[in-house]
């Protein structure tokens, strides 16, 4: 299981794969040189997570577009997926200098110095509206540029059908018209994100509650593209969360939340969460990617959930896809399908078609992690060289995970470590794969808030910011793999010896 382990700087994770969401940090030092360009390390990276990273098949078709079109180096192209994506960004934005729609390729080019440039980019990364990979593959190969695509498995035969069952099955979600597929999980977050803020805001109910410290990308659609924000930080704090909600004042349009949180893996007692937000019909939209529907019950407990199916339903770290899977009891839900329908970014055929050939094993790599997660929870629990654990049946979160979950020894396949000791000597002798993502059959490890937050660690505001919250950057999250857990332990005693 741990082929290709040592990857290099730079280097596609999965290991020379094309379509890879994920990109190597061997070195702590990999990640500081990246992050401020030293030595121009950014030139070294071949890979990355798609929503913020422009890999080499863009790249080439930007090139490509410069030349035919003569688009000058003054302007600046961005990709997008389909017409439908092209007319979201010119809602939002003016003063776009030009629109090419090429052979189901499309772009709006803006003039660099202008700002919309930087509101553009965030937007994409945001929303992941970014082309997808296996779309710029078959322009390249169509236009002879490239040789041959990546061989790869796919399920070219009722794609969709087989993806909505399996999460019908996960979700119990009553029927497929009630799973709706998207480009991936932040385009399914935008999605509910935009019907529900366009919904309300006939009631004047502008205010958007974020409950417990968020993935990076939820917490700025929700700050960015509110008009009125509130952050929860902990989803501990419900009594905080009551007071917010039962303020008539406040005029809340939604509240949203992950079970458990990205990388603090807390669980919220959301039985109770989704009770206080019935009784002010307020609606709750909930993100369980990281414990996933196999593991415990979700959609009962709120009108919406979202889901990244670029993790573990993938389980390979190579294409983008979400899903928003629609309570079949919520009135409120059921009201806004056209409406997210209209908004949400389809996912492009090849890669529904590989999705639909790997989501059939998805039940089976949750299964089979949770072993694994038991037994590499109870080693950091004992080690002396660690300062905290954080995990679905740690001590904080045991009584409020147990209220959802299916069945017993149903453990959420993530684990985040702060350890005692210098953290870059022990991230150096990590020996795994070190990159973004997760959900992977094999074990990856994520130095979070480096790569997440990186700006606001290395200032003395930034870092106060933090502390201030509780939280500590020093810390690694691991995606919990298949291997066996002796090796698992072993190398993970070894980086703290």
């Amino acid at each position: 299981m741990f082929t290709n382990y040592n990857i290099p700087f730079g280097k596609p994770i999965p290991y020379q794969n094309t379509h890879a969401a994920s990109v190597s940090f061997p070195k702590f030092s990999d990640i500081v040189a990246a992050k401020e360009n030293i030595d121009n390390a950014s030139e070294k990276i071949e890979s990355g997570y798609p929503r913020f990273f422009e890999g080499k098949n863009q790249k080439i078709v930007k090139e490509f577009f410069k030349k035919k079109l003569g688009i000058s180096e003054n302007q600046e192209i961005f990709l997008l997926p389909s017409a439908k994506a092209l007319n979201y960004v010119k809602t939002k934005f003016q003063n776009y200098s030009q629109i090419i729609e090429y052979e189901n390729i499309f772009a709006i080019i803006y003039d660099k110095n202008q700002i919309q440039t930087v509101q553009i980019n965030d937007l994409i990364r945001h929303t992941g509206l970014r082309v997808f990979s296996r779309q710029l593959e078959d322009f390249l190969f169509n236009k002879k540029i490239i040789e041959k695509k990546q061989p790869e498995l796919r399920t070219t035969e009722n794609s969709e059908e087989i993806i909505k069952n399996i999460l019908l099955e996960a979700y119990k979600a009553a029927k497929q018209e009630n799973i709706i597929l998207t480009s991936c999980g932040m385009s399914a977050v935008n999605a509910v994100f935009e019907a529900i803020k366009k919904k309300k805001s006939d009631n004047n109910k502008t205010t958007f509650v974020q409950f417990g410290w968020l993935y990076l990308d939820t917490i700025e659609i929700l700050k960015k593209y509110s008009e009125k924000y509130i952050e929860i930080v902990s989803v501990f704090d419900i009594q905080k969360l009551e007071n917010v909600l039962n303020d008539s004042n406040r005029k809340i349009a939604a509240v949203f939340t992950e079970l458990p949180t990205n990388p603090y893996l807390n669980t919220c007692d959301l039985p109770s969460v989704s009770q206080l937000c019935k009784t002010n019909e307020i609606p709750l939209v909930v993100d369980g990617t990281i414990a996933s529907p196999f593991n415990v019950e979700i959609l009962k407990y709120c009108d919406f959930a979202v889901e990244s199916l670029s993790k573990f339903a993938c389980g390979n770290a190579d294409l983008l896809a979400g899903a928003i899977i629609i309570n079949p009891e919520s009135e409120f839900a059921r009201s806004l399908r056209n409406e997210i329908n209209d908004i949400k970014e389809d996912l492009y055929i090849s890669e529904k078609q590989r999705l639909a050939y790997q989501i059939e094993d998805y039940k089976n790599l949750i299964v089979n992690i949770r072993p694994n997660v038991k037994k590499l929870a109870e080693f950091f629990e004992k080690s002396d060289k660690v300062k905290k654990v954080y995990w679905s049946h740690s001590q904080e979160n045991e009584e409020n995970y147990k209220k959802i979950e299916k069945s017993q020894k149903n453990y959420a396949p993530l684990i985040s470590v702060e350890f005692k000791g210098n953290f870059a000597e022990i991230y150096d002798k990590l020996d795994f794969p070190k990159g973004p993502s997760l959900g992977t059959e094999f074990t990856l490890i994520m130095p979070y808030f480096y790569l997440a937050n990186y700006d606001q660690i290395k200032t003395p505001e930034g870092r106060k910011e933090f502390t201030d919250k509780g939280i500590n950057p020093d810390m690694i999250r691991i995606s919990v793999g298949l291997e066996p857990i002796e090796e698992l332990i072993k190398r993970f005693e070894y980086a703290l010896s």
